[in-house]
């Protein structure tokens, strides 16, 4: 009498790996589709024609920055640009995602920089936070650029995950040597959280971290999760298989 089969579980080890094959294109794909929640998180809006835009806290933002600068200033600046009295700190490294980046510190005044943006979750749902940083490497201060990073409910202000703080100091005129903060994982609890960005760096400061390629998507779970399900599916059939039958 044949065996009865599940429309669920594959049959036969061939079916099995198709399976697992099937599961885990199906998740790239997803991944690869997930919509950012960060507006501009790539600074290439507006466009730093002269080279270097600065955003204050007191003033308001240029059309399609969408960021808000609480605290001292930031500073939008575009590959190619040559700063310093007779060109001498000239910014030919590339960005880390299109041509232009931002700096925490502005330069001159007001110094270190504040920088946040809010953005619409649900509550319940988890979420990645992804970015790349580098530093200004015309410091006039010593030791490596530092900035503490922030995720909080927007309404409550409770941290949706513990506070970090990044440094970098390896950056060159030619070369920004970009870090990819590994993706950190948050639940959101209201219907919008706020990501922050501040730097720690001197009062004086006019150079600090870079920023480029700033991400917040929906969590998705890693597609080795659902390999393993493919691989199981064909371990099971294979004990199955190797069962004597009942006569």
């Amino acid at each position: 009498m044949p065996r009865p089969t599940s429309a669920l579980f594959p049959t036969t080890p061939a079916a099995a790996m198709c399976f697992a094959a099937v599961v885990c294109t199906a998740l790239v794909a997803e991944r690869g589709r997930a919509e950012n929640l960060i507006v501009n998180g790539s600074f290439e809006t507006p466009v730093a024609t002269n080279g270097i835009i600065k955003v204050l806290a007191s003033g308001s933002a240029p059309l399609g920055f969408d960021w808000t600068v609480a605290a001292g200033g930031v500073e939008i600046t575009r590959q190619g640009y040559v700063g310093g009295s007779g060109g001498s700190s000239p910014f030919n490294g590339p960005a880390y995602q299109g041509s232009q980046w931002l700096d925490l510190d502005a330069e001159q005044t007001p110094g270190p920089g504040t920088l946040l943006q809010t953005f619409a979750t649900i509550a319940g749902s988890a979420y990645d936070l992804t970015f790349a940083y580098a530093s200004n490497p015309y410091r006039a201060y010593p030791g490596p650029a530092r900035a503490t990073v922030r995720v909080f409910d927007t309404t409550s202000t409770t941290d949706l995950l513990t506070a970090f703080q990044i440094s970098h100091g390896s950056s060159t005129g030619s070369n920004y040597d970009w870090k990819v903060n590994a993706p950190v994982t948050f639940t959101a609890t209201g219907a919008s959280t706020t990501l922050r960005f501040a730097s720690d760096n001197p009062l004086n400061s006019d150079a600090g971290i870079f920023l480029d390629g700033i991400s917040v998507t929906a969590a998705v779970p890693e597609p080795a999760g659902y390999a393993t399900i493919g691989v199981a599916a064909t371990v099971a059939l294979a004990v199955r298989r190797a069962k004597p039958r009942l006569r």
